[in-house]
């Protein structure tokens, strides 16, 4: 598999090196902005929340009126400068409420958080005293995110083109080639990390807040934005092995990762369609939280358990799932389906049968928003579903069929 793996390397460079660098200068100077951005926000938290704790020390807060400050005594104390002072005694009201076992904006505010405004809250370093600049620096995971996805459908939309036929003839075996991508994709996100990284790290220091930053833990955060982007980018690559198309790549990749959202939606239509309450959304909420912590729950979960983090075995096991179904699809993919939707026909079934349940799910669940739930609806719901059931299959079963390529 590893022979002839350096040749195929040189033709991604050279097909793919100033594609990708392109994207990645663009994308680094869209964080000039983001930086940009998240310090005028954290600014504003800093200041407001500084209002309102001191207010709460000496005994002033007023819930319902201080809850939010007013514009003007805000811009007047973004004025003064920030002292490490200022930001010891945020941190310490939030250790002593407990905003430091929180993990989300949610949970903040059962703990009493509405005085730390929430962008300061995730930011902070309660131990220290300091604002996090690591945490700062992992603000930009969602472009890391939706850059591993278009590296991914990048090296794996050969089949759309007429580069797919020039590597069959590159004498390596499919599963070199498919390695090979998976190194050279791997690679370009590291290296774009570690560029982006840096340029953020300069950029952040440089704020007038610099001097009060800590970047404790910025190893920990580092490595796992690294196992995020890398488990992201295999799992969207293994869609691309298994689609044929843009058209089946992003239908598949809101299956891979949408697992969530599907299992709501199928949710909501069964309780709709059959008129029932047995299964709820807090049943849904107790199972999950049960299983959340068993990679095999993962699959169905994988957006959240890789947004997430917590779960580092979790975020492993998708990586190296992901890895093994792209290469088993690529050794079983004879290239007689390239450019349809799905190129294994068995698979393709599967997954044009999610798509028609889905479409249908979806377009009753729409249909009986709009109108509501009446009696002369609901008799009318289940001739639409059929009719939805009809339409969907004739769409699908065209639109699985079809050949789209360059």
């Amino acid at each position: 598999m590893m022979k002839g793996l350096d040749k195929v390397l040189k033709i991604l460079y050279k097909k793919y090196s100033l594609l990708f660098a392109v994207i990645f200068i663009g994308t680094i100077f869209l964080q000039f902005s983001a930086v940009k951005t998240n310090y005028r926000v954290i600014s504003e938290d800093l200041a407001s929340s500084i209002i309102k704790v001191e207010k709460f020390n000496n005994g002033t807060f007023e819930k319902d009126k201080d809850d939010y400050v007013d514009y003007p005594v805000l811009q007047e104390r973004l004025k003064k400068p920030f002292t490490k002072e200022d930001i010891k005694m945020v941190a310490d009201y939030g250790k002593k409420v407990g905003l430091d076992r929180a993990n989300n904006n949610a949970e903040s505010f059962r703990y009493g958080g509405s005085i730390v405004e929430y962008n300061l809250a995730r930011v902070l370093d309660y131990d220290k005293g300091l604002i996090s600049g690591s945490k700062i620096l992992s603000l930009n995971l969602p472009s890391l995110i939706i850059l591993a996805v278009v590296v991914a459908f990048l090296l794996s939309s050969e089949f759309m083109t007429t580069f797919y036929k020039f590597m069959r003839q590159v004498p390596v075996k499919r599963e070199g080639v498919y390695v090979a991508k998976v190194i050279f994709g791997i690679l370009s996100l590291m290296v774009y990390l570690v560029v982006s990284l840096l340029i953020n790290y300069l950029l952040v220091r440089n704020t007038p807040f610099g001097g009060l930053l800590t970047f404790s833990g910025i190893g920990g955060l580092l490595g796992k934005n690294i196992l995020k982007s890398i488990t992201v980018f295999l799992g969207a690559f293994g869609v691309g092995t298994v689609s044929g198309n843009i058209v089946g790549f992003f239908g598949m990749l809101i299956i891979t990762f949408g697992g969530i959202i599907l299992e709501e939606l199928y949710l909501r239509f069964y309780q709709v369609f059959f008129n029932t309450d047995s299964i709820t959304f807090s049943d849904l909420s107790n199972f999950r939280k049960m299983m959340e912590k068993n990679p095999i729950y993962s699959i169905v979960n994988s957006a959240n358990t890789i947004l997430d983090g917590k779960y580092i075995l979790n975020i492993v096991f998708l990586l190296v799932l992901y890895f093994l179904i792209g290469l088993i699809v690529t050794k079983l993919n004879d290239g007689s389906r390239t450019t349809k939707c799905i190129v294994l026909k068995g698979v393709s079934k599967v997954v044009m049968a999610i798509a028609i349940f889905t479409t249908v799910c979806a377009s009753t669940l729409l249909i009986n928003g709009i109108f509501g739930s009446g009696s002369g609806v609901g008799i009318l719901m289940y001739p639409f579903a059929a009719f939805m059931l009809f339409v969907s299959y004739k769409f699908y079963k065209m639109l699985f069929e079809v050949n789209i390529g360059f």
